[in-house]
């Protein structure tokens, strides 16, 4: 399904990626520009923004909604490399070396997402060195995360791993109202995805899990009951 790109001439959102305070320090003329030339792009849910091996257009940041980056593996099975909700912003990797995407982004529900132009995004690298500092940081961070997550595969039980993502999901995304369910709903393929193995394996575990008082499954949905126990289940 395409994309919808609309321009915005409104106040670029770039608070809500967190990256205003980057952007305080822009020639008043760029910013005029950036405001000009962002675009506003709706998804739906599982719609694609960028497809692996495309070329960058430039930075995103998403506003509201939860976006997955996933790779199609050697075996064809999909692999989701990072999960994202709003306040985020992704496609900097290859923006930053000028190669073309590793990964796949998909909504994983109703979303929108402002692009910033590469040309853009090469102006204000020039402008302002926190705005380049804070994308290496977040270069750093995605590389510490890749490495802990090898570091599971390769020491970790799968029922370890499947109780880490768990917790890993309620990190990232937080709790309903109830203060117990996991605010994204993802498929046991999905998940599946998340911790590396196959998905009759995680029905199996997330059965487990249940069965031993940890969670609550509701449909696709995943309720926390005990997280100290989940949390010594992952051994973190």
């Amino acid at each position: 399904m395409k994309c919808d790109h609309k321009s915005d001439n409104s106040t670029c959102r770039l608070c809500s990626a967190g990256l205003n305070l980057f952007m305080n320090d822009l020639p008043s003329e760029l910013e005029l520009e950036l405001n000009s030339l962002k675009k506003n792009i709706k998804l739906k849910k599982d719609q694609v923004l960028f497809h692996e091996g495309s070329v960058p257009l430039g930075l995103y940041c998403i506003d509201y909604g939860k976006i997955k980056l996933n790779m199609i593996g050697s075996d064809g099975r999909e692999h989701i490399i990072r999960l994202l909700k709003d306040g985020e912003v992704l496609g900097y990797r290859a923006l930053l070396s000028g190669d073309h995407y590793k990964a796949t982004a998909t909504a994983i529900e109703d979303a929108e997402v402002c692009l910033i132009p590469k040309v853009i995004v090469d102006k204000i690298i020039l402008k302002s060195d926190r705005f380049l500092k804070e994308l290496i940081r977040k270069l750093s961070t995605d590389l510490t995360n890749a490495e802990q997550s090898v570091t599971s595969i390769a020491h970790k039980s799968l029922r370890q791993r499947v109780a880490e993502s768990i917790i890993h999901l309620k990190d990232i995304y937080g709790f309903e109202e109830d203060n117990q369910t996991i605010a994204v709903v993802l498929s046991r393929e999905e998940i599946a995805s998340v911790v590396g193995t196959a998905t009759e394996s995680i029905i199996r575990q997330l059965s487990d899990l249940k069965k031993d008082g940890m969670i609550e499954l509701d449909g696709k949905r995943i309720k926390i009951l005990n997280e100290n126990k989940l949390m010594v289940t992952a051994d973190k």
